[in-house]
């Protein structure tokens, strides 16, 4: 079978490897069958390309918030191609209902897709039924059906290498010397807001995150480095440290094998002594650590994360013990939230002295538990409000949406530069949310060329223009016009 994968920047809000579809590729290739990549924002002639790879399926994966531009996507080709197309990833997870409504879909994954795309792709080879394939919703006849979840993947290394050929062959991904892996698969918290705690529930299995072994995440690493250059590496891990002996062997192993500056996502109440210590045995440079708010209650009753301010306090203290940087991960515009709360956030992340403070505009995604929350109190505009950027709208009801909008944008430089936490109300009087788009995007980009030690030739200035370009949300300049 052949078949071509769509993948756009833009659309997922990072220009950052879509590492499932590089999954999904080195699966279905290892058992014979042709797959190509195409970033729609990178091809010159788009339509022709897609003509001249001729796939017999195209897919898509998506998280919410870009439905519409790749159903967008596929209506535009399906008016001038015939294929078969398939959407999974987290939106057709916990909103599998599209294939309902949206015509030119013809199948939709929920779960993994590792074995149903192959099971799928080996049947349309040997031209076998298809309608009984686990995970898979088939619109077939007029109807769809609509099939069970199978289990999760438990062994990790039995899966192929991920296939990076069909996206570094742009060269901005190619030249990048920033590459990202991911050690493990689940996540076993409960927080409202993400989608993990409805997959798990989704799957009802005890054994929730699942680590490839040390030597075959190093031999991953290895085959990679063979044939590109890397400076540094991030783990896109929802918890790397999950298991202090996998962490303990892979401290032993990895500096004499790959010795390469990395970072990891990392909860706060994970990191002890004993974690940040094998963590700086191993090389690492910096921990992305999500606080979301600095009010306890709000984290408590409506995120449902149980953990106190000094918890979160010990974790960094213990980190910048180690020598090791920390980026915190933040909310704005959380339901029930007030200015003082806002203010609170900047407090707590002041204290932590974060090499740079990441925060979005919170949105609420269908399928989560903080969904079901704001609906119920009425929170929301509309039943569901396709948001395609949550560093500037959000689909929540906010009475004081120009001032969130506001302090989004102040919010890491006040915490760079603490003095200006007592003049925030002035900055936010005089200022013009233009102006403070410009100063948000130039401390973002001083933050990771300089405090993160990211240089922009590391980045490749093309990748870090890009970065910012897409984030910003200039859309329109994107040369492809679907319709």
């Amino acid at each position: 079978m052949r078949l071509l994968f769509i993948y756009s920047p833009s659309a997922a809000f990072h220009i950052d490897e879509p590492l499932g579809i590089l999954d999904l590729s080195g699966m279905l290739k290892a058992h014979g069958h042709q797959c190509e990549l195409f970033i729609p924002e990178f091809e010159r002639d788009f339509l022709s390309k897609v003509k001249e790879f001729n796939p017999d399926m195209i897919g898509y994966s998506c998280i919410s918030g870009s439905e519409d531009y790749y159903l967008k996507i596929n209506r535009f080709l399906k008016d001038r191609l015939a294929f078969t197309a398939i959407m999974g990833g987290p939106y057709t997870t916990f909103s599998p209902d599209i294939i309902d409504r949206e015509k030119s879909l013809d199948i939709i994954c929920r779960g993994e897709g590792d074995y149903p795309l192959l099971e799928l792709a080996n049947r349309f080879d040997a031209k076998k039924d298809i309608c009984d394939i686990a995970n898979l919703w088939i619109r077939n006849n007029g109807e769809v059906i609509k099939n069970s979840v199978r289990p999760r993947i438990v062994d990790l290394d039995n899966l192929p290498m991920p296939d990076r050929t069909i996206l570094y062959k742009y060269q901005c991904y190619r030249k990048h010397k920033s590459r990202t892996f991911m050690a493990s698969r689940g996540c076993p918290y409960t927080c409202t807001y993400c989608f993990n705690h409805a997959y798990n529930k989704m799957y009802g299995e005890k054994k929730v995150v699942r680590h490839k072994s040390v030597e075959r995440i190093l031999d991953e690493i290895e085959d990679v480095r063979n044939k590109y250059r890397i400076r540094r590496i991030t783990f896109q891990d929802d918890v790397f440290v999950a298991s202090l002996p996998w962490v303990e062997e892979f401290s032993k192993k990895y500096p004499k094998r790959i010795g390469i500056p990395f970072s990891i996502f990392a909860r706060a109440e994970m990191i002890n002594e004993d974690v940040a210590r094998q963590l700086a045995l191993a090389g690492c440079r910096t921990v992305i650590m999500a606080i979301e708010s600095g009010v306890e209650r709000i984290r408590r009753e409506i995120l449902k994360r149980g953990m106190s301010n000094e918890r979160i306090l010990q974790a960094s203290n213990l980190l910048h013990k180690y020598n090791i940087s920390i980026v915190t991960q933040n909310m704005i515009g959380l339901p029930t939230e007030d200015y003082n709360d806002i203010m609170e956030t900047i407090r707590l992340n002041i204290r932590c002295r974060p090499d740079y403070a990441w925060v979005s505009i919170f949105q609420p995604y269908p399928g989560t538990e903080v969904y079901k929350y704001c609906k119920e109190n009425g929170f929301l505009l509309d039943e569901y409000k396709n948001v395609p950027n949550f560093h500037y709208s959000s689909s929540l009801r906010r009475s004081n949406s120009v001032e969130v909008d506001k302090i989004h944008k102040l919010f890491a430089i006040i915490i760079n530069f603490p003095f200006l936490l007592r003049h925030t109300r002035l900055l936010l009087k005089v200022s013009n949310l233009k102006m403070l788009k410009a100063a948000y995007i130039l401390f973002k980009g001083y933050s990771y060329a300089f405090k993160q030690k990211v240089t922009l030739i590391d980045m490749g200035l093309f990748n870090y223009l890009k970065r910012m370009f897409l984030e910003k949300g200039f859309t329109k300049f994107i040369p492809v016009n679907f319709k």
